[in-house]
């Protein structure tokens, strides 16, 4: 179950993380895109979604300490996106820079989703503590 979740909760960050990406990108190129363009690119973001969610379950594995789960996350994404890229012509490999937008457009999205990410589970954790708290006072109650 929790490489399904992973995988649709990926998709689902990945798609609207594209169309996003995509919108601005035909907005300030000033350029319009056809169905099968758009077609395209929204498997590219599905794959992409699928692998970056499975890989995401790095985080499951409780011998990983945090900052190292997060590199390899990190470092997978990177090929996921640049692999995508390439199939997704969002670069031209003669212009540098075109390769250099994709990847800070990269970095600037999962530094979003990260923090956003890392916010609700902090919340969850601290909810899961206040819920062990009240059962221990509970406990400690009915023992008197």
């Amino acid at each position: 179950m929790t490489y399904l979740r992973s995988c649709l909760l990926g998709v689902l960050i990945s798609l609207s993380t594209s169309y996003i990406i995509v919108t601005l990108s035909i907005f300030t190129e000033n350029r319009a895109i056809s169905g099968d363009e758009l077609l395209h690119q929204l498997l590219i973001a599905i794959v992409m979604g699928i692998v970056i969610g499975l890989a995401t379950t790095i985080y499951v594995v409780d011998k990983l300490p945090f900052t190292i789960a997060t590199i390899i996350h990190f470092t997978v994404v990177t090929f996921v996106v640049m692999s995508a890229g390439i199939v997704g012509q969002w670069f031209d490999f003669n212009e540098p820079s075109s390769i250099m937008k994709v990847f800070i457009n990269e970095v600037i999205a999962y530094l979003i989703i990260w923090v956003v990410i890392y916010i609700l589970m902090k919340q969850e954790v601290a909810q899961l503590n206040q819920l062990i708290q009240e059962r221990r006072r509970e406990d400690e109650q009915h023992r008197s």
